[in-house]
């Protein structure tokens, strides 16, 4: 697979929506190409380039892959039951799945078919009965799509993108709360810019307050630092979200309470962004006031376990002060694991960026980037400046508090023109999710 940044907006074509969940076996798949036609039971078949449609259940998810086999008049087929052939490639396989149609699936082969096909067919390898057919799972590929959309952002422009355009939000408040604005301790929100929440991870671990996000895997982690995207922080005591050019001093509000949540925000007490849309991917957080002396938790979501990743006395040794292990708060992150493994010191590079709560010299302004090669952490140096307590938070952006918050990433381009090019053809667009099979 692989995105591809487009220097026009496509207005044309109705989004496709991604299935991101992993109920795809034993769904109807309705699979639309391109490709060669005939019966199941002979070798004849047809190049027209006709845009057919077919179904066929989903039997298993091997991993990366969705597989069907087709089914005979005598194995209770579906009643437009087929299978892919040469020429369908990189067409869309789709399921219900909830309130309409979303995309589970790209054509990429099917049992015995020759690549590239021979028009017109001479062999037992075309398709029959008793064939399987094989599609790229997209939900397997939600992490590299994100990544690659997000990348994708970065070199594609000067401008910020608003907080609608950007996928898969979520969000912790002051105190936690659902989206009935409950008191909940522990649970996520996601929000779509426009007021609206929906309950995302609740991680139900030990009674404490989410204190900060991230995932374990951030898309734009690499290129803050680097101050190539815009910087978001919120700080405490503030309902906003700020930003911050890379490169130059120049920053404001990014989204505001009425953008977050309409039933209000008390402060954006951690923030994850570039997720995909309708899966919760915030597998990092900390918890207020670290208990056990544990900075950050990893979350699986598979097995519903946390396990412990960094230490406040790891974070106090990283910043030059052993002293503060047993007393300091880390509050904000972004956090990039190699593997991941929930490990931070294992063969890879992993990295993270990270704010604590005030203490003796520091007041809670400090960004630090650490790289787990290095026996210490660095100031960020983003915007033009050092993230270091020389820099005046409050009085460069105007927020309530010096303490920062919540920590993520965006990067600038024009909306509708990022699209996923995927194993021969089907194209995902991001907002205008543009879908044809070819």
């Amino acid at each position: 697979m692989a995105v591809l940044w487009l220097k026009e907006e496509v207005t044309d074509v109705e989004p496709a929506k991604r299935y991101a969940g992993d109920s795809e076996q034993g769904k109807v798949g309705t699979s639309v190409g391109f490709g060669r036609t005939g019966e199941g039971d002979d070798l004849v078949r047809t190049v027209d380039r006709d845009k057919r449609g077919m179904d066929n259940v989903i039997d298993s998810t091997a991993g990366n892959v969705l597989v069907s086999d087709f089914d005979g008049p005598n194995d209770n087929p579906q009643s437009l039951e087929g299978l892919i052939d040469g020429g369908d490639s990189g067409g869309g396989v789709f399921i219900q799945d909830g309130a309409g149609w979303e995309l589970a699936g790209v054509h990429s082969t099917a049992t015995g078919t020759p690549f590239p096909p021979p028009p017109p067919p001479t062999n037992d390898s075309t398709p029959q009965y008793g064939d399987n057919q094989y599609s790229g799972r997209v939900a397997a590929q939600s992490d590299f799509i994100d990544r690659g959309i997000a990348q994708s952002f970065v070199n594609a422009g000067d401008r910020l993108p608003e907080p609608w355009e950007i996928p898969g939000k979520e969000y912790s408040d002051r105190f936690d709360k659902d989206m009935f604005n409950v008191l909940d301790p522990e649970q996520n929100l996601a929000w779509d810019g426009f007021g609206n929440v929906v309950d995302t991870y609740d991680y139900e671990f030990i009674d404490g307050q989410v204190d900060a996000l991230a995932n374990t895997d951030d898309a734009l982690f690499n290129d803050v630092v680097a101050d190539n995207a815009y910087l978001l922080f919120s700080t405490t005591s503030d309902p906003n979200i700020y930003y911050e050019f890379p490169d130059i001093l120049v920053g404001d509000i990014w989204a505001t309470p009425p953008e977050i949540n309409a039933n209000g925000v008390a402060d954006v007490d951690g923030l994850e962004v570039w997720g995909p849309e309708g899966k919760d991917d915030a597998d990092a957080f900390s918890l207020e006031g670290d208990p056990n002396d544990v900075a950050v938790y990893v979350y699986d979501e598979d097995t519903t376990i946390t396990v412990p990743y960094l230490t406040t006395f790891q974070i106090a040794e990283a910043i030059g002060r052993p002293d503060l292990g047993d007393s300091l708060t880390l509050d904000a992150l972004m956090l990039f694991d190699w593997t991941p493994d929930q490990s931070f010191f294992d063969e890879g590079s992993d990295r993270i960026l990270f704010s604590i709560d005030p203490i003796d010299i520091f007041d809670g302004g400090e960004i630090w980037a650490w790289d787990s090669k290095n026996t210490f952490a660095n100031f960020l140096v983003h915007g033009g400046h050092v993230w270091d307590t020389a820099f005046d938070v409050m009085g460069t952006y105007g927020t309530a508090s010096e303490d920062v918050n919540a920590l993520e990433a965006v990067a600038a381009t024009s909306p509708s023109t990022i699209l996923l090019f995927s194993l021969g053809g089907v194209a995902l667009g991001w907002r205008k999710r543009a879908r044809r099979a070819v």
